[in-house]
């Protein structure tokens, strides 16, 4: 009975801290962002309204550069122990985890150009 139990366990790897510190904070930037834009419409500060949006679409680029730094982590683990025997065995794979991966960062890096470009980000 107990080997019918075993074999759907598996170690999990360890991940970095700045990836847990990332995906835990990402719930209370967008809640946070999202309750003070509402707040500043509410009061009609404009200020108010562009630091809570500021904070909910961080919480999108630290979710998207979180994941990407993520995927890249383990690529280079990946590579690091098996070398790039891996990448020529599973062309396929390894070139969709690096689309993907590429995908992320873009993403996290566009809400990130978001929250601090001038015309709407906070730092006018």
């Amino acid at each position: 009975m107990a080997q019918l139990f075993s074999l759907g366990v598996t170690m999990q790897r360890p991940s970095p801290k700045f990836y847990s510190f990332a995906i835990r904070s990402i719930p209370f930037l967008c809640v946070a962002g999202f309750v003070t834009a509402i707040l500043g419409a509410v009061v009609a500060r404009h200020w108010v309204v562009r630091l809570g949006m500021c904070l909910f679409f961080s919480g999108f680029a630290v979710w998207g550069l979180a994941n990407g730094c993520g995927f890249l982590w383990l690529f280079i683990r990946t590579v690091r122990k098996q070398g790039f025997q891996f990448v020529v065995a599973h062309p396929w794979s390894s070139f969709f985890h690096i689309l993907f991966m590429a995908f992320l960062l873009c993403v996290g890096f566009m809400f990130l150009w978001l929250v601090l470009r001038p015309p709407f980000g906070f730092f006018k």
